[in-house]
């Protein structure tokens, strides 16, 4: 119902379909969740998860309640695993609250000029006041792609996530990273 495509180098769009819709992102607004993680400059900070971080289904990477883990493989378990209790460790840690986190997204999609976009939570599961468009999820994607560790991470096949009580092997759901040649990363998502 609703596409773009951009060129990555200058932005120009080489193909729309209603890129100005209202849409859910869906595991895509994991993006702009990894953009504020890594510009907290906090990425080698310890995050002990929270009960309340694990409260959401699914929860994909199974962290648990006391489970010590670093916030950059906090960032790679919502990247690569789409975890959505990495996501909520990510906003409480980052944000203070959820609440906060989200007025964070919010506020750098501004900045990035995204004028179709509100955030509500840092996972995307629905919620009828979360959504973007095709054009802004677009400059988001454009402007993660310019950060070296946002590139790194989803750029990954796997990787390993030590934690104070598990070892993770993650492997990237991202099919296009083997299917596609060519694909550096990116994030998939679905409704």
């Amino acid at each position: 119902r609703s596409a773009i495509v951009l060129d990555s180098q200058t932005g120009e769009a080489l193909y729309e379909r209603e890129p100005d819709r209202h849409m859910y992102p869906a595991s895509t607004t994991k993006v702009l969740t990894a953009i504020v993680a890594i510009e907290s400059r906090r990425l080698d900070e310890v995050v002990t998860i929270q009960l309340s971080d694990t409260q959401v289904q699914p929860s994909i990477v199974g962290l648990r309640p006391g489970e010590r883990i670093t916030l950059r493989d906090l960032v790679y378990c919502l990247l690569l695993r789409s975890g959505n209790d990495a996501a909520l460790a990510i906003a409480r840690h980052v944000g203070g609250d959820r609440a906060k986190f989200a007025a964070m997204m919010n506020e750098k999609a501004r900045d990035l000029g995204c004028t179709g976009t509100n955030f509500v939570n840092p996972h995307g599961l629905p919620n009828a006041n979360h959504y973007t468009t095709a054009r802004d999820l677009g400059r988001i994607m454009l402007y993660a792609m310019k950060n070296e560790e946002f590139r790194k991470i989803t750029g990954a096949q796997r990787h390993v996530a030590k934690s104070s009580t598990k070892t993770r092997v993650l492997f990237n759901k991202n099919r296009l990273l083997r299917l596609y040649p060519g694909t550096t990363g990116g994030k998939p998502g679905y409704t």
